[in-house]
Order: C-alpha cells, then structure tokens, then sequence
C-alpha cells in the first residue's frame, strides 16, 4: 500500500480505508483516519472500534444524524459539541431528549438549551 499514491485520489483513498474499516483492521484504519474529511467515514471509524478520538469529532458534530449516531454508539453520554446540529433535526432531537431522560441529564440540557423544551 503507497499511502502517497491513494492521498492523492480521494475517493480512491476513502474507498480504501472504507474497506479496511469493514474488514476489522483497527491499525491500519487508525493511521489513515485522520486523513480523510469524509465525517460518514470517521463516525464508520469511530463506531466500529468505539473508540473517541477528539480531534475527528467535529466533522461528525455538524451532522445531526452522525452526532446522535455517535452519542448513541460511542459517547452514551451527553455530547455537547454535537448538540448545536441535533436541535436542527426535530426527529433526532426527541430521541435525544428520550436518551438524556434515560441517563438522568435532560434537565441539564433543557436548562442549556431552553428553545427545546416544546
């Protein structure tokens, strides 16, 4: 594997560590995640070998679907870097709402975030 040659094709190189995610190959994968932009790719990552790597995590944190994805596969906690998109998605909103009510800290967060108490 020539890591230059792939970095210089994207999708060639996505389809790559696409594949080595699939394929269980944590080490690989680890090299090469930080790498891609592509944020289906390191919620894939990061779901799959449920590890946290905070400097991924902002590319998942602009998606609503990714960051609730990720705080219920990963994080199973309250995710405030991924809360700013999930408040713009009603539909993963109230199953944030619901998993917050589960752990005990949806008074924290209707306390931060008033504007998503209907």
């Amino acid at each position: 594997m020539n890591i230059s040659n792939l970095l210089k094709d994207p999708k060639k190189f996505d389809d790559f560590l696409y594949e080595e995610i699939q394929h269980n190959n944590f080490s690989t994968s680890r090299i090469l995640i930080p790498y891609t932009k592509n944020p289906a790719l390191i919620h894939a990552f990061l779901k799959k070998f449920k590890v946290k790597i905070p400097s991924l995590e902002n590319l998942i944190a602009q998606n609503p679907h990714l960051a609730l994805s990720y705080v219920d596969n990963v994080i199973k906690d309250r995710w405030l870097p991924g809360e700013e998109a999930i408040l713009k998605n009603e539909e993963d909103l109230e199953y944030y709402k619901d998993f917050l009510k589960s752990i005990g800290k949806l008074d924290e967060f209707l306390k931060d975030h008033p504007e998503a108490k209907n």
